[in-house]
């Protein structure tokens, strides 16, 4: 089964869902070699990235548990990520502020959703 499959100069999921064993090699790429991460990025829908980063945070809390430190909470992880209201009045968004918290934005706007993952 291929799980990334390169097409010019970036890299393209096989399929449409993205698969444990896919969110998993994406999650070792990240470790082995976060500079090809873009790579992978420009591959992925917006549904796609969602997934993939709500997997990755999933995987973070449960691997700091794991460690005789105090595990993270989702709450820990997403406060290293940039607020919410920050990116959207950077993006001049024309949607409300709560499709930015809800993602529902994602459908009307995956650009602007996609970047945000990405950054």
């Amino acid at each position: 089964m291929l799980i990334l499959e390169r097409s010019g100069n970036a890299w393209q999921i096989a399929k449409r869902k993205l698969s444990a064993l896919t969110k998993t090699a994406v999650m070792v790429r990240l470790i082995e070699a976060p500079e090809t991460l873009p790579e992978v990025f420009d591959g992925l829908s917006a549904h796609q990235m969602q997934d993939l980063r709500n997997y990755l945070t999933d995987q973070i809390i449960y691997l700091s548990g794991m460690t005789n430190d105090q595990p993270l909470t989702r709450e820990a992880v997403t406060a290293r990520l940039e607020p919410i209201p920050n990116y959207y009045h950077k993006q001049y968004c024309r949607e409300p502020l709560e499709a930015c918290y809800n993602e529902t934005c994602m459908t009307s706007n995956p650009i602007v959703f996609q970047k945000c993952v990405r950054n």
